[in-house]
């Protein structure tokens, strides 16, 4: 990658043996029925604003991809959700993720990287994933179209970004407040709400709302 010129770059591929998920999750990509990209953002193009905004690139992006996906399948309206922090969903059913990374050098982005995944085909899903996931049952013409539209929308609104706004629309399509949670050390809670940095806000039996967490270590139930 440090060969590359500045500029922006899409890598799409057919099919994924290992489609990487949050934490060591893997993400089901079978060929020729989805979308499978990464937007890398190189040099001048990467550093686009602050360092601080990285925290919410995941958050900006799934929102991205969801106003993409309503915007080519008007009939999903109040059908799209997002559950924290970068799962696409349908019917409460995931139809894809996305995954981000920055690199920071003296203060300046040299690098951004925008993963996303979406079943867009109509491939049967292994058993194990029936009830839980989904696909948007997109031609692939409409799936080609959809994945350069993503890429338009990602690089040209990125510079844009107006924080309030990302999160009011965040806030909107997401899915997790009032679900159930438990924590790595075996207590359970309940999410309350969004904080404005993207963190969870829970309470933990029964208790105040007064706990934050940045991390996807938690399990959402």
């Amino acid at each position: 990658m440090k060969d590359l010129p500045s500029g922006a770059y899409l890598f799409t591929a057919q099919e994924q043996t290992a489609g990487k998920g949050q934490g060591t999750h893997n993400f089901y990509s079978p060929k020729d029925n989805g979308i499978y990209a990464t937007l890398l953002l190189v040099g001048d193009y990467a550093d686009v604003c602050a360092p601080a905004f990285s925290s919410k690139l995941g958050p900006f992006a799934t929102l991205t991809i969801t106003e993409a996906v309503l915007d080519a399948c008007s009939d999903f309206d109040q059908r799209l959700g997002i559950k924290w922090v970068n799962d696409l969903q349908l019917d409460n059913k995931k139809y894809g993720g996305v995954l981000t990374a920055v690199t920071v050098k003296e203060g300046k982005f040299t690098t951004i990287r925008i993963g996303f995944g979406i079943n867009t085909g109509y491939a049967d899903m292994p058993d194990e994933l029936r009830g839980r996931v989904t696909t948007l049952g997109l031609d692939p013409a409409d799936t080609e179209k959809l994945m350069i539209e993503i890429a338009d929308r990602l690089c040209n609104n990125l510079p844009e970004v107006k924080e309030e706004e990302l999160y009011r629309d965040y806030v909107k399509y997401c899915t997790t407040p009032g679900r159930n949670i438990m924590l790595p050390d075996g207590r359970c809670g309940t999410v309350v709400s969004i904080a404005s940095d993207f963190s969870l806000i829970f309470s933990v039996e029964g208790k105040r709302p007064e706990f934050t967490n940045t991390t996807a270590g938690l399990i959402i139930l």
